[in-house]
């Protein structure tokens, strides 16, 4: 276990798409000498979903709003907390027609 780790998210944009059954763009940005992101479901516990070396991912296809977690690595050490993330699932626009 590394006792302190300088690796942080230090700015977190969240995503949005409209429908269901749609993915979403997430961004983060880390701190100097971060060199990966991982991506997680929950906010301990369990594996990421993705790892990537942006601070950009694309969730699944998603069918409600998502929170999601994020760390940050400069590959020695992995940020302690897990930021959340979200993606919203917006209600399509409802178009109606009336004869004219």
């Amino acid at each position: 276990m590394v006792p302190s780790c300088n690796s942080q998210i230090t700015s977190i944009t969240n995503g949005e798409s409209c429908g269901m059954n749609e993915t979403v763009d997430l961004a983060v940005t880390g701190s100097t000498g971060v060199t990966q992101f991982h991506w997680y479901a929950n906010e301990m516990g369990g594996t990421a979903l993705a790892t990537t070396a942006t601070g950009n991912w694309t969730t699944p296809t998603i069918s409600t709003t998502t929170t999601y977690w994020v760390t940050a690595d400069d590959g020695s050490c992995e940020s302690w907390v897990r930021e959340p993330i979200k993606a919203f699932i917006l209600a399509p626009a409802s178009l109606s027609f009336s004869p004219s």
